[in-house]
């Protein structure tokens, strides 16, 4: 298992104060000055003492990173670094990312913040966090760095068409309305690419989103679902797979009992639970290749055909 390591460079103020410090040292060895010598063995000696404070105050600490349990492209997720104070002392000014604090007691643990943002959806190494300090001058930097870790990156979550928003799929028929009537219960946020004209004002008017009026009906079993990759150019492979994280966190939101046809973190295919297994969907969204996967067992299940769907939208 990989460890942390200590990192102390020199801040931009502490740079400076060294220049100013070799140049006096310079100074008294061309002028034969010993009080330039004095004054330069004084400034070098606060030097390392500032760097001994700062590397004491940041050791003693122990820091792991929480990931989140699904990141997409585009979408802003929050890493968090679990910091507990083992060196039984307080630390001070210390900061993770733009999280920053004043201070931790001795054996407290605190949780710093950091955003992340990806651009592209596959595998992406996490390198160069740590937690850093500028106690006590702000001379030096000094950083516990954390060990590299890999999170998969899910497509960026597209907008559904209107050709799949009123599908009866989920094992469950979505059917909104507008209207002024209905509780808060009866209630589901307002997703983009839904109508507009659905949103309940009334009760909208009251919140900080806005609200459609829904009523489900369960009809049993689950649904099966097969996203029909088949027959796409390789250009709009990558969109086919952000309409699907769109179907896969509509349906989610929902309470969706659906099953997708899709890879295990085995490398096996099989059915997973869009309510149970939503995380492995996005990884496997993440590293899907442009392949055909393996057919699914014969049985009762719905194919959406992604070669047929963008020729429709494209009309």
């Amino acid at each position: 298992m990989a460890k942390t390591r200590f990192r102390l460079r020199f801040t931009s103020f502490g740079k400076i104060i060294m220049f100013l410090a070799v140049f006096l040292l310079f100074a008294a060895q061309n002028t034969g000055n010993n009080l330039l010598y004095l004054m330069s063995s004084c400034f070098l000696s606060v030097v390392i003492l500032i760097a001994a404070l700062a590397f004491r105050n940041i050791s003693g600490l122990q820091a792991m990173l929480e990931l989140p349990e699904v990141v997409s492209a585009g979408a802003e997720s929050t890493i968090k670094c679990r910091v507990t104070e083992k060196g039984g002392r307080e630390h001070l000014l210390l900061g993770f990312g733009n999280d920053l604090l004043g201070q931790i007691a001795p054996n407290e643990t605190v949780i710093l913040k950091a955003s992340l943002q990806p651009v592209l959806r596959g595998k992406l190494i996490l390198s160069e966090y740590s937690v850093f300090s500028f106690f006590p001058c702000g001379f030096f930097s000094v950083s516990l760095i954390l060990p590299d870790v890999e999170v998969w990156v899910g497509p960026k979550i597209g907008v559904v068409p209107g050709q799949l928003i009123d599908r009866e799929i989920g094992g469950a028929i979505q059917k909104f309305q507008a209207g002024k009537e209905g509780e808060y219960w009866m209630q589901k946020h307002y997703s983009p690419g839904e109508d507009a004209g659905l949103i309940n004002w009334t009760i909208s008017a009251r919140s900080d989103d806005e609200w459609v009026l829904m009523k489900t009906q369960n009809y049993g079993f689950p649904e099966k679902l097969v996203f029909d990759l088949s027959g796409l150019e390789e250009e709009v492979f990558e969109d086919c797979l952000e309409l699907i994280m769109g179907i896969l966190h509509r349906l989610k939101n929902a309470g969706s009992h659906a099953f997708v046809w899709a890879e295990k973190n085995n490398g096996d295919y099989g059915w997973l639970s869009i309510c149970d297994n939503y995380a492995d969907l996005v990884k496997w969204l993440a590293k899907v290749q442009y392949k055909r996967p393996p057919p699914p067992p014969m049985g009762e299940y719905e194919g959406i055909d992604f070669a047929k769907l963008m020729r429709s939208v494209n009309e």
